[in-house]
């Protein structure tokens, strides 16, 4: 069993570290994804639920691990993001990839 980590007293919190620790210790997957879908940062959660590492991720794109069918309506949200048509990313429930053989439902 993993031992919990170190969390830091509310006092001695800043924005940056309340940030830091809301993403890296959150129970849902959560990523920093540039505007071309390459992989920036990622949490626990996410490697867990795709399946791949941390360094595996970095490694990546998104399109890289989304499946063929989803992939169009993933691009439609970005293109729609980056143009402020919409102001926050809009969960589809896409497959991703870890290989040919295994999908991820939902994430």
């Amino acid at each position: 069993m993993d031992s919990l980590p170190d969390i830091p007293s509310p006092d001695s919190l800043t924005a940056d570290s309340l940030f830091q620790n809301a993403f890296e210790f959150a129970a849902i997957g959560m990523a920093l994804v540039s505007p071309e879908g390459k992989w920036l940062r990622v949490n626990r959660s996410i490697c867990e639920i795709t399946g791949y590492s941390e360094a595996e991720l970095l490694a990546r794109t998104f399109q890289d691990i989304t499946h063929p069918d989803d992939l169009d309506l993933d691009l439609a949200n970005v293109r729609k993001m980056l143009t402020g048509e919409i102001k926050r990313n809009i969960h589809t429930g896409c497959s991703r990839m870890r290989s040919p053989s295994q999908m991820t439902y939902g994430w």
